[in-house]
């Protein structure tokens, strides 16, 4: 199957592959955040866990987006962002993107590490 190049990926994909990933982690600190207090109340972590699977799927889907479309775009448009800096604004935005999906996912998965050992409800080890 071979894909069919776009010059310029507008609207939606554009913006959710930018900035998809990076509000998914604004989310997902706020989210587990309010969580706790409903997480200590019902005596288990299956909420936080799932949101953090949840937003990390987001970021997924965010990292995918900006992924095919920028593979999508024409060689002129696209650019060569990597060796001389030089391509479309929206090549860039969609390289970017690219790229803080995957750091914010790893932040979003590293966020999610202490709900597996640290307990919320207790006040143990806190200042």
């Amino acid at each position: 199957m071979v894909a069919k190049e776009m010059d310029e990926p507008t609207g939606f994909r554009l913006w959710f592959g930018t900035l998809g990933a990076a509000a998914a982690w604004f989310v997902h600190l706020v989210v587990v955040y309010v969580l706790v207090p409903v997480t200590c109340a019902l005596g288990g972590m299956t909420l936080m866990v799932a949101a953090s699977i949840v937003l990390g799927g987001v970021a997924v889907a965010a990292g995918y987006v900006a992924w095919r479309s920028w593979s999508q775009m024409s060689d002129e448009a696209r650019g060569n962002l990597i060796g001389e800096m030089e391509g479309s604004r929206k090549g860039f935005m969609l390289y970017g993107g690219l790229l803080a999906s995957g750091v914010f996912l790893l932040a979003i998965l590293l966020a999610t590490i202490p709900i597996f050992f640290l307990n919320p409800c207790t006040m143990e080890g806190r200042i």
